[in-house]
């Protein structure tokens, strides 16, 4: 398989300051594909994937009118445990979930520690909702499935 890049003859001739006379049409320009490894990646098959769910979202909550957590977008870490005194390799993986509360990562195997990024600031968007780390192991070829629970602070 081959990867075509359109535009490039045209994009290089004016970055290299030729005239734009002397730029060709755009034409197609094809490269080609590294080899395959017979080994792929490990990065590439593990890792860790979830959602994060996030309540109490109502002030008032009882049987008669039940209040659901819900998804949120936070911005989490995943630390090895070498980083946080154990063994392994010692990196740090930040990343966002999305909306709809829903992240995968990809991660070697090993160890982790699911945590929230530190705040930049001490603003209360931040601060909540407040997530409780969790130890996640993530396994050779398997992407290890979490639910994060946060904290609202609504009471």
């Amino acid at each position: 398989m081959r990867k075509q890049i359109v535009g490039v003859v045209c994009a290089v001739a004016v970055a290299t300051a030729v005239a734009a006379a002397a730029c060709v049409p755009w034409q197609p320009v094809t490269l080609p594909q590294p080899a395959p490894t017979s080994t792929p990646s490990p990065i590439a098959e593990s890792g860790v994937e979830g959602q994060v769910l996030v309540g109490p979202t109502c002030p008032v909550e009882n049987v008669a009118s039940p209040c659901a957590d819900k998804p949120a977008s936070v911005a989490l870490e995943l630390s090895s445990a070498a980083a946080n005194g154990g063994p392994g390799s010692g990196g740090t993986i930040f990343f966002k979930s999305g909306v709809d509360g829903r992240f995968r990562v990809a991660a070697p195997p090993g160890t982790y520690l699911l945590d929230r990024a530190p705040c930049p600031t001490a603003s209360t968007s931040c601060v909540f909702p407040r997530i409780t780390p969790q130890t996640v192991v993530v396994h050779p070829g398997q992407f290890t499935s979490v639910i994060v629970k946060g904290d609202t602070g609504i009471r």
